[in-house]
């Protein structure tokens, strides 16, 4: 989804919204008649005309361009205005949009397009909201939705100065619009509207960008990552929260949530979605489960009713944290010094460990042209089930008889891992080695080259484990 982080399960990567906006105005004029003077004798004997009216109708048409994959047996668009619905679905309100408007080739794809027209001039702030959905063996598959406004298009095309001129003219008469007919009159059209990217949480309406006005807004209280435990402590313009924001300016672009306590959860997962034995990848809560082999993938409930996921038969398997829940990658978080892991295993009852495995941070960008992989363990699963830090100590034995939680704090300033009890006593404190090879000498240099956080996962045939639960955290959660 373009610059959007709005949550839903049944979204589907195969739709691919493209939006283009073509806006027309028909303007023919409005609603005042004027009575002509004309005497009886007059109207009597000869036509004549009463009264004059101007007519104001507007049309404003926004085009999205969608690419649907190949032999759906339906296809279109949902389109949500003004408010952004509870489900991007069939069932929740909106328009539909069933019958293309005609064709678009965009990066050499024939694409189909489809025109809302249902903008008022008046109405040029109002987001739009739209999924792109297609019916695949008689359900619906939904794409990923987008927001998109008349004033966005206006500031994305900021720089052109041929089209510049109408632009400002057309946000001008909508300004004039909207005071005609008292239309959101904070809002109005021809103000310095900037687009700001927020980090750390969504907006109320689900996404992670909005357009505000320069010198006037501030942003709205945040909805709270998934499993954010604290309290919102205000808007930043920096990842380091040294920069309050009060009001957005022309200059702002990003904005960074704080939460009390210091801990954004970039990464939980949860395992009460079924899924059957036949999956052979599975994403859930920032982590992509990526198979091989014969591995097999269910969801299952233990006698307390929480959910696992069993991964059975597995050989060389991995479990990759490949982007967070607040769509910010942990290669892109460097700027932090200190992240937490926790990890809750459990291990099915008669079968034991027969490969050793590990919970790591793996560093694989480039460097120096080269791409170097390097993994510095947070603790080991070894043969006989015995769970190790990275310098070997121990932590217990994964059994059947309940789950076992590795809590685990790295401070990639000082290149520590410090590994925490359940119930939050420090258990060691360890130095940790930097890779060899890789060109850097200290935690922080290689933290800058992290690219995704691994479970490499080794097993034999017939071999079970178990995950309860994965989370990553920005802050040390355990203190």
């Amino acid at each position: 989804m373009n610059n959007t982080a709005i949550n839903s399960s049944k979204f589907k990567k195969i739709l691919k919204p493209t939006i283009t906006v073509a806006i027309s105005l028909l303007l023919i004029i409005l609603m005042a008649f004027t009575a002509t003077a004309t005497t009886t004798e007059e109207r009597i004997n000869t036509p004549s005309i009463e009264a004059f009216n101007l007519s104001f109708s507007e049309t404003i048409c926004v085009y999205y361009a969608v690419d649907f994959p190949v032999g759906v047996s339906s296809s279109g668009l949902l389109i949500w205005q003004g408010d952004a619905p509870e489900k991007y679905e069939h069932g929740y309100g909106g328009k539909e949009l069933s019958v293309p408007s005609g064709q678009a080739i965009i990066d050499g794809k024939e694409l189909k397009t489809y025109a809302y027209r249902d903008l008022a001039l008046k109405e040029l702030t109002d987001d739009l909201y739209a999924v792109p959905y297609a019916e695949i063996g008689g359900e619906y598959v939904y794409g990923e939705p987008t927001k998109y406004s008349v004033v966005q298009y206006a500031y994305n095309m900021r720089n052109n100065e041929k089209l510049k001129p109408l632009l400002d003219s057309m946000l001008e008469v909508g300004a004039r619009a909207q005071i005609y007919f008292d239309y959101k009159l904070d809002r109005l059209a021809n103000e310095e509207f900037v687009k700001v990217n927020v980090h750390g949480g969504l907006l109320p309406d689900g996404t992670d960008f909005g357009m505000f006005i320069a010198g006037k807004d501030s942003l709205p209280i945040p909805t709270p990552p998934s499993g954010e435990n604290g309290e919102f402590d205000g808007w930043y313009e920096d990842a380091e929260f040294t920069k309050p924001l009060d009001k957005v300016s022309s200059n702002t672009r990003d904005a960074y949530a704080k939460w009390k306590g210091g801990i954004t959860e970039l990464v939980n997962t949860d395992f009460s979605e079924k899924i059957g034995p036949n999956s052979v990848s599975y994403y859930n809560g920032g982590v992509s489960f990526l198979i091989e082999g014969s591995t097999v993938l269910e969801t299952f409930k233990d006698n307390s009713e929480k959910p696992y996921l069993k991964i059975s038969n597995g050989r060389y398997s991995s479990l990759q944290v490949t982007k967070s829940n607040v769509g910010t990658s942990i290669a892109d978080l460097y700027e932090h010094d200190v992240f937490s892991y926790s990890f809750v295993l459990g291990a099915q009852s008669g079968k034991r460990i027969l490969a050793s495995s590990e919970f790591g941070i793996q560093s694989d960008k480039n460097n120096s042209g080269n791409t170097s992989y390097a993994v510095v363990n947070l603790a080991t699963i070894s043969s006989d089930s015995t769970i190790s830090t990275y310098d070997g100590y121990e932590l217990g034995e994964l059994t059947s008889d309940s789950p076992f939680t590795v809590n685990v704090a790295v401070n990639f300033a000082e290149g520590t891992f410090t590994y925490y009890s359940e119930s939050g006593e420090i258990l060691c404190t360890e130095k940790f080695s930097v890779p060899r090879g890789l060109g850097v000498t200290t935690a922080k240099e290689w933290q800058m080259l992290i690219q995704k956080f691994l479970f490499h996962a080794y097993f034999d045939t017939g071999n079970t484990i178990l995950i309860y639960d994965i989370i990553i955290g920005v802050g040390n959660m355990f203190e």
